[in-house]
């Protein structure tokens, strides 16, 4: 079984061993491909790599009870040949673990990759606001955001929790380069925004605080 209008929407360019983006719709929240088909009678919105995967293996879809998986974590990509396979939810979980991705698949507070501000400053803007009186748009120039940004941090609405140093998951690899880039004289805040972890986890693994 061969769809050809799916795979006219999937770049090979790569070759056997690159991955294959999906060109097709792709959904903003989580980067993955989707596609319509009537499968069985029934009209399906599904996973592009999940229909990539069952159209390389000669089925209409994937078991529901397994998951395809990337090697690449590329969520776009549609290369059957390397990059996909089958797993339970629980081989998803180690998946994450293994490649130092945040459990839940969820980055809050200063580990998100689109964060402007480290927990310190959130809770030090706080303390300048409410403590201190100065205004939103004093705030704002020193901070390097918008006045509504401020103002949205300040009242709790955004960034309302502090990064939980637990929830984050590090590599064997990372905590080594972290180590390396700390004897190398890089600082601690240095560290963290190169590997989108707090300040005190890298404090954590500098000191051998839970991590060998």
């Amino acid at each position: 079984m061969s769809d050809c209008l799916f795979w006219r929407k999937v770049d090979s360019s790569a070759g056997p061993g690159g991955c294959w983006p999906w060109t097709g719709y792709v959904e903003k929240s989580t980067n993955y491909g989707r596609l319509g088909r009537t499968l069985n009678g029934h009209y399906q919105r599904i996973l592009a790599h999940r229909y990539a995967w069952a159209q390389h293996n000669g089925v209409w879809l994937p078991p529901v009870n397994l998951q395809v998986r990337h090697r690449c974590d590329n969520p776009p990509c549609c290369n059957p040949l390397t990059c996909l396979l089958l797993g339970t939810a629980m081989d998803n979980m180690q998946d994450c673990l293994v490649r130092g991705r945040r459990r839940g698949g969820r980055r809050n507070g200063e580990v998100h990759p689109r964060s402007k501000l480290t927990d310190a400053q959130v809770t030090q803007m706080r303390a300048d606001r409410h403590e201190h009186g100065l205004p939103v748009a004093e705030l704002a120039d020193r901070y390097g955001i918008s006045k509504a940004q401020v103002s949205k941090v300040t009242r709790g609405v955004s960034r309302s929790a502090v990064t939980d140093v637990n929830t984050v998951v590090l590599t064997s690899a990372a905590v080594s380069d972290i180590r390396a880039r700390r004897t190398r004289g890089e600082t601690l805040s240095m560290i963290s925004a190169a590997h989108h972890v707090p300040v005190a986890q890298v404090s954590h693994v500098v000191h051998r605080q839970g991590y060998r």
